[in-house]
């Protein structure tokens, strides 16, 4: 398996590691405080919030694997074109969501653009790749 093999298929997991790593450090130092009233609690956690985060950035991880298909991606700008249409609208509710959210959200939606982002490039990529492999067939 070559290396850039394996990072297609672990990159997202280490990824999705990384931002737990994040949202369990940033838990720690700004936990949930109960005693915070009204605009108070705004840049704070709210409860829940931790749970929450690792909840859906793993289904979104599950979501990206399963359409990705990592494992058997051969220039599939579809897969990446097809997880990208599907997360971009996810990624802007969330983005519009963390204007008063604790850190664990903000981490949460750096996430999703990040993802977006590598998708872009994954799609722009590989459907080059698939551009220059019909060239070389026809000719």
């Amino acid at each position: 398996m070559t290396i850039a093999r394996r990072v297609s298929i672990l990159g997202p997991a280490i990824l999705w590691l990384l931002l737990v790593a994040l949202m369990i450090q940033d838990w720690v130092v700004d936990p949930y405080n109960p005693g915070l009233r009204s605009t108070a609690v705004y840049g704070h956690n709210q409860d829940g919030a931790l749970f929450q985060g690792m909840l859906w950035s793993t289904l979104e991880l599950a979501a990206l694997y399963g359409i990705l298909r990592p494992w058997s991606f051969r220039a599939s700008w579809g897969r990446a074109l097809l997880a990208l249409l599907l997360l971009l609208p996810w990624t802007a509710v969330s983005a519009m969501a963390v204007m008063h959210a604790g850190g664990v959200f903000v981490l949460h939606a750096l996430w999703l653009l990040v993802v977006s982002c590598s998708l872009i490039a994954l799609a722009l990529a590989s459907g080059l790749q698939a551009l220059f492999d019909a060239k070389d067939a026809a000719a």
